[in-house]
């Protein structure tokens, strides 16, 4: 008796467990809502405009945040022409950029290399980045608007100090070649410090050339 007693019990155990298992609501899990993508609306006052192109071998990630970076960079450049010219008694006076003004965004026209990085170094590679360009140019007309173009690549070498390098940053005829690396950020323009010293070369050196272009 005992023992059947007991074998009752485990079942009855048993059967309660089960029952509460299997009863039990289980929660669904909510569906990922995949990121809303951006939209911008790009317009300008000028009937021709810098395009800005952002190249980049097809082995080598563009660098975080790159897209605020560079508009921040080059709006900023842009304000400080019209301001300067004006200060100096030519009136507002700067050239134009295809930018949302809301979200503070210039339009970027994004190519990716044929090839890796190897095939665009800083010596002799520009003309490979330009017969890329022109094979794109092709196809996408309508994203030109002016015959002079901003070409920014990312840096493709790194000396031990993190220093960027590795791409052509010179000008040449009616392009202007310049580099991007992750910290390249307006607000370490005019600071101290490695990174300060680091925007002065690189952001200024981009803006020299460009003007002189």
């Amino acid at each position: 008796m005992k023992r059947l007693l007991l074998v009752w019990l485990l079942g009855s155990l048993w059967f309660t467990a089960c029952s509460k298992k299997n009863d039990s609501t289980i929660t669904p899990t909510p569906p990922i809502t995949p990121p809303t993508e951006l939209v911008y609306d790009y317009t300008s006052d000028y009937p021709h405009n810098l395009n800005v192109i952002y190249f980049t071998p097809n082995d080598v990630a563009k660098p975080a945040a790159y897209h605020r970076r560079l508009s921040e960079i080059l709006l900023s450049t842009q304000a400080f022409f019209g301001n300067e010219m004006q200060r100096n008694g030519y009136g507002y006076k700067t050239f134009g950029l295809l930018k949302d003004t809301v979200q503070k965004r210039i339009k970027l026209i994004e190519i990716t290399g044929t090839q890796g990085k190897s095939a665009y170094p800083y010596e002799g590679g520009a003309e490979a980045v330009e017969r890329d360009i022109n094979n794109y140019k092709a196809t996408h007309a309508s994203e030109f608007t002016s015959e002079h173009s901003l070409i920014i690549m990312p840096a493709s070498t790194y000396d031990a100090d993190g220093e960027p390098g590795g791409v052509p940053f010179f000008g040449l005829d009616k392009n202007c070649f310049a580099l991007d690396y992750v910290d390249q950020d307006i607000k370490y323009l005019g600071a101290g410090g490695k990174l300060g010293r680091r925007a002065t070369t690189w952001i200024g050196g981009m803006v020299c050339k460009y003007q002189q272009n």
